[in-house]
């Protein structure tokens, strides 16, 4: 092998990996998604919005551009487009109201428990009639840290009655039952989800980003906050996404800096 050639390979994939490592340097955070048919947090000791508390006016829309939630925070509305809060139907989560994000509009989630707690680890939520277009940005201190576009969510669970997962507590799971309203199989092409947004290795966010990318609506319930403890995971959850310590990165990125430093001093020998 011509150790030149090796060389350049390994410095293009130094650099790759010091940038991958900056990108994440400030990121240590795992998705998990709870068994088919649950679309309320089971963590313990959360606080939850349901959205039951605003009056729509008119029918649908909010009645102002933000909302408090006792014990959460507090909701802005931004973008193009307004955010809607209405009456359960197919693309809700099976109880009393729910929200939805048009095209171009978002909103905001700024964390206070009315305590003096202002950030959190977990931030867990019901993404009912999910598309890939939905979007959440996890925020500290004005900067984004994380974002999970839910494609890699419907990635991960296809509509394929041959696929499966297994949870941390090895329960098996059919991918394709996570499609379809729970409770009466309503709009099958979609899918119905808890999703738990966990922060780790001592990363903390104080905000959370909704917007929905392009086409459809952002359809989403039952938002909760762990305040003030580390959150304990659920056997029964799946975890889908992570995102590695970034020593992992660091690590990388010195092992491929010495065989770079030691291919190129074979090349000149």
């Amino acid at each position: 092998m011509n150790p030149l050639i090796t060389a350049r390979n390994l410095s293009k994939a130094f650099a790759a990996a010091l940038l991958l490592s900056a990108s994440t340097a400030s990121a240590n955070f795992y998705v998990y998604v709870s068994q088919p048919g649950e679309l309320t947090s089971s963590l313990a000791g959360v606080v939850t919005e349901d959205f039951e508390g605003i009056t729509p006016n008119p029918a649908i829309e909010w009645a102002l551009p933000s909302y408090t939630s006792t014990g959460i925070g507090t909701y802005v509305q931004s973008g193009s487009n307004t955010s809607v809060v209405q009456g359960d139907d197919q693309y809700g989560s099976g109880t009393g109201q729910y929200m939805f994000i048009r095209v171009g509009g978002s909103v905001t989630l700024s964390l206070d428990n009315g305590a003096g707690a202002t950030s959190a680890q977990y931030f867990g939520f019901s993404w009912s009639a999910g598309d890939g277009q939905n979007q959440v940005t996890v925020q500290n201190d004005g900067s984004d840290i994380f974002t999970l576009t839910t494609q890699t969510i419907i990635d991960f669970l296809p509509n394929n009655p041959t696929s499966t997962v297994t949870a941390i507590n090895s329960n098996v799971y059919n991918t394709e039952d996570y499609y379809g309203k729970p409770g009466t199989g309503e709009n099958g092409g979609e899918e119905y989800a808890y999703i738990h947004i966990l922060a780790t290795g001592g990363s903390v966010f104080d905000a959370i980003v909704l917007e929905q990318i392009s086409g459809g609506n952002f359809e989403n319930d039952n938002h909760s906050i762990l305040f003030g403890s580390t959150p304990t995971v659920d056997g029964d959850w799946v975890l889908a996404v992570s995102v590695p310590e970034p020593s992992t990165y660091a690590l990388l990125a010195g092992i491929l800096a010495l065989s770079w430093v030691a291919c190129s001093r074979r090349s000149r020998s």
